[in-house]
């Protein structure tokens, strides 16, 4: 009755517009008797009037975030036309609150006098709420409004005034993938964007899936990814890939090498709400093909290297990113000394068979093997370094970059793992013709180191066999870089006794040599 008094702006005002009109028997004395009834002809004149104008507010409100509808209860009647969405805020506290959102954007359509207002809250109004965790439950969800919020029937405003929640629905709706926004070869990151706002601290990467093709089935290649940090922004997450993600991509020659390869699908669970509502899984859909794919346009830059002349003798190259091992030129490589040094070599016909990846490993020929082995650089790491031409080697992009080159100048130290391997004599030949004893080994030697009194002449490979045990010898020509030779003229006596000695010497067949541990070393010194 109040608020219909009130409403009616041309009554009650003042005495001048108050009268009271009283039915007949509208109530009793105590004996029973009727209340003698004022007609509205002679209606009583108030000789006073209290106004009861004062500010509307808001008694309750009610706010549904799954059915995305805030509904605002006054406690008494208002203009609908007054009502100024823009001064409503969610914030997280009754006062003092430190995170607060206006809304902006919502729809209100009524008209007239209303007691209550229901708001459709529109999806970035909706998604700004949840994005800045407003609301995660009753207890941190306020409504606050600013003066002249909105008007009651004789246009007074509201204060300024906040009030918490009465009725709460959380949001319950999984977040669902819309788009496949972009993937970036080059910066390692990859772009998802949702209905709503994502919580990326709940980024799980195993439940992300690349595809050359949106249908499983007849997808050439697929690929799960195994990490991964994600970060958010709006209702998208930004994916940066693992340096081990980025490359198993890369080295795949069917999947996401160009627009027309790459499509995603994501298993539920792989994102979460602020709500903690785990994502919808998404599978089979054609629309999910990566609309922005941006081609890795990055050189390769090499990072480390190692050489090992143990044993196999290796390059190994490590890289920024994958390479293609096929277009591999040997003669690319340079192995320096020092930084603009004095003594350098290029490889020649070294090779690799190892497959796309981060790390190749180059195995080195005989002759570049022999070179390096028999030269003065690469004796140990402080003279070992590398320079490469952009020639050297590619990467697997869809339009192939070169390799960053290294100059001479400035060459990339590395790793060096020295030969410890001992050389093994592979053949030789005695020829009593000329006197020449002909050794050849598996790779270079110090002749300098040479004992010929080491090596022993016999007739067959038992231990009784007729032997002549060399003494004495001198080197007449060797060829240790390449074919690892060596010549020795043999001492007088030794061919005197080699000549008398019956069943040694006279054929192949009862010519045989042994060598004991000393009798040279290989050019690192290790004994054979």
């Amino acid at each position: 009755t109040r608020d219909l008094i009130i409403e009616a702006t041309d009554t009650a005002t003042s005495p001048a517009d108050t009268f009271l009109a009283v039915a007949e028997g509208a109530t009793q004395d105590r004996n029973g008797n009727p209340l003698v009834g004022i007609p509205t002809t002679s209606a009583l004149q108030a000789t006073s009037v209290i106004s009861g104008i004062r500010p509307p507010s808001v008694s309750t409100f009610s706010l549904d975030l799954n059915a995305g509808l805030l509904t605002i209860d006054f406690d008494k009647s208002v203009l609908a036309e007054s009502f100024n969405l823009s001064a409503f805020s969610i914030q997280n506290t009754a006062t003092a609150a430190s995170v607060s959102y206006t809304l902006i954007s919502s729809f209100v359509s009524p008209v007239g006098v209303i007691p209550s207002i229901t708001v459709s809250l529109t999806l970035e109004d909706l998604n700004n709420i949840k994005r800045l965790n407003l609301c995660d439950g009753p207890e941190d969800c306020y409504l606050s409004y600013t003066e002249n919020a909105f008007q009651d029937v004789f246009n007074t405003a509201s204060l300024n005034e906040s009030v918490q929640v009465t009725n709460y629905i959380r949001d319950a709706e999984p977040p669902l993938l819309l788009e496949f926004v972009s993937l970036d070869l080059g910066a390692a990151e990859l772009v998802l964007s949702f209905n709503e706002p994502i919580n990326a601290s709940a980024f799980n990467p195993f439940a992300v899936q690349l595809l050359s093709l949106f249908s499983l089935a007849d997808s050439l290649s697929t690929y799960t990814l195994t990490g991964g940090a994600a970060r958010a922004m709006d209702n998208s997450i930004t994916i940066q890939l693992t340096p081990e993600d980025i490359t198993a991509i890369q080295v795949d020659p069917q999947l996401c090498t160009w627009r027309g390869n790459c499509y995603v699908a994501l298993s539920q669970g792989a994102v979460e709400d602020p709500a903690g509502n785990r994502n919808t899984e998404v599978r089979e859909n054609p629309s999910l093909i990566v609309e922005n794919f941006v081609r890795d346009t990055l050189e390769p830059r090499l990072l480390d290297f190692t050489l090992d002349l143990n044993a196999a003798a290796t390059l190994t190259l490590s890289f920024s990113e994958a390479v293609n091992p096929a277009t591999f030129d040997p003669t690319g490589v340079t192995i320096l000394d020092a930084p603009g040094g004095s003594e350098s070599y290029t490889l020649t016909d070294s090779t690799t068979v190892s497959a796309p990846g981060t790390t190749i490993t180059i195995s080195l020929s005989p002759t570049d093997a022999s070179a390096l082995k028999n030269a003065s650089l690469a004796t140990s790491a402080p003279n070992t370094f590398i320079s490469i031409t952009n020639n050297t080697i590619q990467d697997l992009a869809f339009v192939p970059n070169p390799v960053v080159p290294i100059n001479e100048t400035d060459p990339l130290g590395g790793s060096y793992v020295a030969d410890r391997t001992s050389p093994e004599l592979t053949s030789f030949s005695l020829d009593l013709n000329t006197d020449y004893l002909t050794l050849v080994f598996n790779e270079p030697i110090d002749i300098n180191t040479i004992d010929v009194s080491r090596f022993t002449i016999s007739g067959s490979m038992m231990m009784n066999a007729p032997s002549v045990s060399l003494s004495s010898g001198r080197v007449v020509s060797s060829i240790v870089d390449t074919s690892h030779t060596v010549v020795i003229a043999l001492d007088a006596t030794d061919l005197v006794a080699l000549k008398t000695m019956q069943g040694v010497g006279t054929t192949e067949s009862n010519t045989y040599i042994g060598v004991t541990a000393g009798a040279v070393t290989d050019t690192a010194g290790v004994l054979i």
